[in-house]
C-alpha cells in the first residue's frame, strides 16, 4: 500500500516540501496524532491542496496496480472450482472449454482464449462473468461470483495470469475443509473384508482402516489418514495385500494398496473426476482396477508390490473402460483375471475383456440401479444386485469373445435396495444385505435363501463372509460391528416338494361303494351326515332361505396319507348346479393343501386373459421366468409351457392347446390387464418358510370347475389326508343359487390313475408314395396319472411305417409321421 501511495503522489503537482514530508512521514514509525499535531507537522498554505492530498490518500486503498499478483493455487483456483469446473471438465467440456488442468484452461475453447495474460478486458472469462456481449456465465439461475471475486480474477489476469508453477492435477483437486468438532460417537463402518485365509478382518471407517485378528479381534495395524470416506476394502487373491477405495466427493478418487501383515503403504492410484466406490487387484497383483462416480473404470499398472519400496509406487494408468452411463458402484475380476464385471447406476452389469478393454456383454435384465456385483470363486457364475431388490445370477460364458451370458436365477431377495453381496471363498455361500436392515444367506447350489438375520438395529453398510473363519461380519451405520456364526447348509430343502404326484389306491379300504341320500338339515358341521367311504351320495342344493344359500355337509374318516377323489356329477346330468366343493376339518375349518411362496412379482401386460386361453401370456419382466415354473394369478395356478417367440408374443401355458389347465385343483378364471401375478415355489403347508419380502399364498382343498377341463362346470379334487381323523365335505352352488332341480351325485372314491385317448388328429390320411403325413394323439389323464405314455401304431399296410411317439410326463399330446413306401 505504501508503494501505491508514493506512486499516486508523484502524479500530483505538489511542492517539494510536501513530497519531502510524505517520504519522511511514511518512513517514520507510526504514532497517533490529533488534528492539531497533523497541521503542525504539515504546513498547509492552501486548503484546496490539502483536500487534494486527502483525496489521494483515501483513493490509494483501492488502487492495486503494483500489488502482488494473486496466487493461482490459493486465490484463483478455488473461485474457478466453485463456479466453473462443474460444466468445464473432461466429459462435460461445454464450449470445448476444459479446466481440468491449468494447460487446459489456458488453451481456451471454441469461442477463443478464455485467458489473455496481461489483458483482462480482452479475456473471455472476464467478459462472460460481467455479461458483456452475448456470452453470460454462469448461466442464469446458477450461483455467480461476487464483485470481489471477479476483481480478484481481473487482477490475476492483468498481472500476467501466472500458473501454479508445477504439474497441475486439476481444478477439482482443490478442497478446503473447515475445522469441525468431531461427534463423540463411533464412526460408521463403511467397508469390511475378510482375508482369504480368514485370519484377518479389515474394517473401514471415515478416513481410516484398521485390520484386526479375526479370531480374537485384537488390533494388528491402523492406516494413516485417507482423504475421505473409504467405500471399499478388498484383499488380493493371495491375501498379501489390502486395497482401499476412497477419495473426496466431487474432487478426485484415490486407491491405496497396503501390505496386509503390517500396514505398509505399497502403491497409490490417484485419478478419476470424483470419489471411488470400488477398487480391486488383479489375481496376479500386476493390475489394479478402480471405478467410481465418474462412470469410468480405470486399469492401472501397479508395479512390483513384492519389492516393498521405501516410497509407495505411483500407479500408471494402463487403459480406461468406458460405456456406462451412470456411476460404477462395484467391479470384480474372475479367478483367471481375463474378464471383469461392473455394476452401474445405469441399471446394467457389463463384462469386459481385461487384455484390451473390449466390452463383451451388457446384461440389461435389471430394472433399476445395480449397486453390487461378484464372481463365483469357481468363475462359472456372476451375480448382480441393486435397487430393484433382486439378486440375478448369470452363467459366465463370454471369456474370450462377445457372447450372451444367460441368466440362470433371479431371486426377489430384499424388501428394499440391495447394497452388497459377497461370496464365501469356498463358493458355497452368498451373503447379501439391503436397506431393509436385513442380512440374508444363500445356498449357491440353488441360490435359495437358507438363513436370515432380521431386524438389524440400523442400516448395515458393509458385510463380509469367511467360510474359513465360519463367520459373517456386519458393519453398521452406528459404528457397531456384529459377528455371526455361519450356519450349515441344510441337507434337504422344501423346494423338493412335488407339485404333482400320481395318486395311489388305498389298500386298506373296501372297494365296495356305499350309497347315501342327503338328509336336511346338514348346513352346519354339527349337522353333517356321516358316510362310509368309498361312497356315492345323492343330494339337492335347495332354494335359498332368507337370503342364505343352501349347503350340504358330509362327514367321513380318512387315514394319514390316504388319497381320495371327491367328484361332483351334476352338469353332466343336465342339472343347473354350478358346484363348489371344499374339504374341512372336523370343526369346519378349511384344510390347507400347499403354501406357495412368491419368488418373483409381475403383472399382465398388453391385455387380459379369459378362462380358456393358453397362449400369449404377456408378463412384466418375463425375461427372468423359466419354463415349468408355476404362476399364481388371483387364486389360479398355471405352469409355463413355451417361451415367447418374439417381442410381440407371450408365454404359452399348459397344456398348450385347448382350454387352460389349473394346478393344485385351482379353477381357471379371467384375468384383467395389469392384474398382479407371481412366480411361486410350492412348500408343504406346515413348512417354516423363510420370508423374502414377497407374499406367501395358502391354497386349500377346494374346487369350482375341474382343473383339467374334462367335466365342464362339475367339481373335482384330489384329497390327501394330512393326518388320521374325521373330515367334512361341503357342497354348494358357487353362485349361491339352488332349487329342486339342482340335484347332484357326490362321489368319494379311491383314485384310478390312467389315461384315455381323446382324439387322433390326421387319422384318415392320404399319403403320396415316398412321402410322410403328420398325425397326432391327444389324451386325457385320469385321477392325476402323470407317467410318460408310449404310443405304438400297429396294423399298418405293408411298407408303411410310423415314427415312435411318447407323450411326456405332464403333457397331453404328441405328434408323429406316417410314411408311405415308394413305388417300385
Amino acid at each position: 500500500m505504501q508503494r501505491s501511495l508514493l506512486t499516486c503522489l508523484r502524479d500530483i503537482n505538489a511542492t517539494g516540501r510536501i513530497w519531502k514530508w510524505i517520504t519522511a512521514t511514511l518512513a517514520m514509525p507510526f504514532v497517533s496524532h490529533d488534528r492539531q499535531d497533523i497541521r503542525s507537522v504539515l504546513p498547509i498554505q492552501r486548503p484546496n491542496l490539502f483536500l487534494a492530498f486527502l483525496t489521494v490518500v483515501l483513493c490509494s486503498t483501492a488502487m492495486t496496480a503494483d500489488d502482488a499478483v494473486p496466487n493461482f493455487t490459493d486465490d484463483i483456483e478455488p473461485v474457478l472450482t466453485t463456479y466453473c469446473a462443474g460444466c468445464h471438465t473432461e466429459g462435460e467440456d461445454n464450449g470445448d472449454l476444459s479446466m481440468d488442468t491449468f494447460a487446459d484452461l489456458m488453451k481456451g475453447g471454441e469461442s477463443g482464449a478464455a485467458i489473455v495474460p496481461g489483458k483482462a478486458k480482452e479475456s473471455l472469462l472476464i467478459k462472460s462473468l460481467r455479461g458483456e456481449g452475448d456470452l453470460r456465465m454462469p448461466p442464469e439461475g446458477e450461483e455467480a461470483p461476487t464483485e470481489d471475486e471477479i476483481a480478484l480474477l481481473t487482477n490475476w489476469i492483468a498481472g500476467g495470469a501466472p500458473g501454479p508453477g508445477e504439474a497441475h492435477n486439476g481444478l477439482r483437486r482443490t478442497f478446503s475443509m473447515p475445522a469441525l468438532p468431531a461427534a463423540n460417537q463411533a464412526k460408521p463402518i463403511t467397508a469390511l473384508a475378510y482375508s482369504p485365509a480368514g485370519d484377518q478382518l479389515a474394517i473401514a471407517r471415515f478416513q481410516q482402516i484398521e485390520v484386526r485378528d479375526a479370531a480374537g479381534m485384537s488390533l494388528i495395524w491402523t492406516s494413516d489418514p485417507l482423504p475421505g470416506k473409504v467405500n471399499s476394502l478388498r484383499y488380493s487373491s493371495n491375501g498379501a495385500f489390502l486395497v482401499a477405495a476412497s477419495g473426496v466427493t466431487g474432487l478426485y478418487g484415490q486407491a491405496t494398496v497396503w501390505r496386509a501383515r503390517d500396514g505398509k503403504l505399497c502403491a497409490v492410484a490417484e485419478g478419476h473426476d470424483d470419489v471411488l466406490y470400488t477398487a480391486v487387484l488383479h489375481p496376479d497383483n500386476q493390475l489394479l482396477a478402480t471405478a467410481g462416480y465418474d462412470s469410468r473404470v480405470h486399469l492401472w499398472h501397479v508395479g512390483t508390490l513384492s519389492a516393498a519400496p521405501e516410497q509407495p509406487e505411483q500407479c500408471q494408468l494402463a487403459r480406461t473402460l468406458t460405456g456406462h452411463n451412470g456411476p460404477v458402484f462395484e467391479i470384480a475380476f474372475d479367478p483367471t483375471g481375463k474378464v471383469l464385471t461392473s455394476a452401474s447406476g445405469d441399471a446394467t452389469v457389463k463384462i469386459w475383456r481385461v487384455g484390451d478393454g473390449e466390452r463383451l456383454d451388457t446384461r440389461s435384465e435389471p430394472l433399476k440401479e445395480q449397486y453390487t456385483t461378484a464372481i463365483h470363486p469357481a468363475g462359472h457364475l456372476f451375480v448382480g444386485a441393486g435397487a430393484d431388490n433382486r439378486i440375478r445370477v448369470w452363467e459366465l460364458v463370454s471369456r474370450e469373445s462377445s457372447r450372451i451370458n444367460p441368466i440362470v436365477y433371479a431371486r426377489y431377495a430384499h424388501e428394499a435396495a440391495i447394497q452388497s453381496v459377497r461370496f464365501s471363498e469356498d463358493g458355497r455361500y452368498l451373503v447379501s444385505t439391503g436397506k431393509d436392515q436385513m442380512i440374508k444367506l444363500w445356498d449357491t447350489s440353488t441360490f435359495q435363501q437358507i438363513h436370515l438375520w432380521p431386524d438389524q438395529p440400523t442400516t448395515v453398510q458393509a458385510i463380509a463372509i469367511s467360510a474359513a473363519a465360519q463367520r459373517v461380519a456386519a458393519g453398521r451405520f452406528d459404528g457397531s460391528l456384529e459377528l455371526y456364526d455361519l450356519p450349515a447348509i441344510p441337507s434337504s430343502s422344501p423346494a423338493n416338494f412335488l407339485t404333482t404326484t400320481t395318486p395311489v389306491a388305498n389298500d386298506s379300504v373296501s372297494s365296495e361303494v356305499a350309497k347315501f341320500m342327503e338328509a336336511e338339515p346338514n348346513d352346519l358341521p354339527i349337522q353333517a351326515l356321516t358316510v362310509e367311504v368309498p361312497a356315492q351320495i345323492q343330494g339337492v342344493i335347495g332354494t335359498p332361505v332368507d337370503g342364505q344359500a343352501d349347503a350340504d355337509i358330509y362327514r367321513f374318516k380318512a387315514g394319514q396319507g390316504e388319497h381320495w377323489i371327491v367328484e361332483i356329477d351334476a352338469a353332466r346330468q343336465n342339472s343347473p348346479l354350478d358346484s363348489f366343493i371344499e374339504i374341512l376339518d372336523r370343526d369346519g375349518n378349511r384344510v390347507p393343501r400347499v403354501a406357495l411362496q412368491a419368488v418373483r412379482d409381475s403383472y399382465f401386460t398388453f391385455r387380459g386373459k379369459d378362462s380358456n386361453q393358453t397362449d400369449d401370456f404377456r408378463l412384466h419382466n418375463w425375461e427372468e421366468m423359466q419354463l415349468n415354473q408355476l404362476l399364481y394369478c388371483n387364486g389360479e395356478v398355471v405352469k409355463f409351457y413355451h417361451y415367447p417367440r418374439g417381442p410381440d408374443s407371450g408365454f404359452n401355458v399348459y397344456p398348450n392347446f385347448g382350454a387352460r389347465h389349473g394346478f393344485f385343483d385351482t379353477t381357471p378364471t379371467t384375468h384383467a390387464l395389469q392384474e398382479p401375478c407371481y412366480v411361486v415355489r410350492p412348500f408343504p403347508p406346515d413348512s417354516e418358510i423363510t420370508p423374502n419380502g414377497l407374499p406367501t399364498f395358502t391354497l386349500y382343498y377346494e374346487n369350482d370347475d375341474e382343473s383339467q377341463r374334462q367335466l365342464g362346470t362339475d367339481s373335482k379334487l384330489t384329497f390327501v389326508a394330512p393326518q388320521d381323523g374325521e373330515y367334512l365335505i361341503r357342497v354348494a352352488d358357487v353362485r349361491g343359487q339352488g332349487g329342486d332341480s339342482y340335484h347332484y351325485q357326490l362321489h368319494i372314491r379311491q383314485p384310478q390313475p390312467g389315461f384315455a385317448i381323446r382324439a387322433v388328429h390326421g387319422k384318415d390320411p392320404q399319403v403320396m408314395p415316398g412321402r410322410g403325413h403328420k398325425f397326432g394323439v391327444e389324451i386325457d389323464r385320469i385321477d392325476g396319472f402323470d407317467e410318460p405314455i408310449a404310443i405304438e401304431i400297429s396294423g399298418l399296410p405293408e411298407g408303411f411305417r410310423a415314427t415312435p411317439m411318447t407323450i411326456e410326463s405332464g403333457h397331453f399330446r404328441a405328434w408323429g409321421t406316417l410314411w408311405a413306401p415308394t413305388r417300385e
